[in-house]
């Protein structure tokens, strides 16, 4: 299925920023479990993932504030091929987008949200 489209995510950091990423962050989009969550039935999880333009992740790296756990928040920043922005609904990632970066994952909570938040595409 799909085979001619790719995976957007170029690279994962996991880096620890304070708790207002998102808000810091106008070009951050919510991707991966976090945004799968927003589409599905799937619980999210502790460690929220976000999507970033490669063009504008050396912006967004040159800022980093490597904390502690204490005081900031882990969380995932995916680099992505394009820019996320460009098919995000309400801050987060548009669903085939989703799809892509997510169909290999193993885990079968994953695969079974997959399937339900595709059934609910309207194309």
């Amino acid at each position: 299925m799909l085979p001619s489209l790719r995976n957007p995510v170029i690279r994962k950091e996991s880096i620890f920023m304070g708790n207002n990423f998102l808000n810091n962050n106008k070009s951050a989009y919510f991707s991966g479990t976090t945004a799968l969550a927003r589409y599905s039935t799937l619980a999210e999880g502790q460690v929220i993932t976000y999507a970033v333009y490669k063009k504008n992740y050396n912006l967004l790296s040159s800022n980093k504030n490597y904390g502690n756990d204490l005081t900031d928040n882990k969380v995932i920043v995916e680099v992505w091929r394009y820019d996320p922005g460009i098919l995000a609904n309400d801050k987060i990632v548009d669903p085939l987008s989703l799809y892509l970066s997510l169909k290999g994952d193993a885990d079968e909570r994953i695969k079974i949200s997959l399937n339900e938040m595709m059934r609910e595409v309207k194309w």
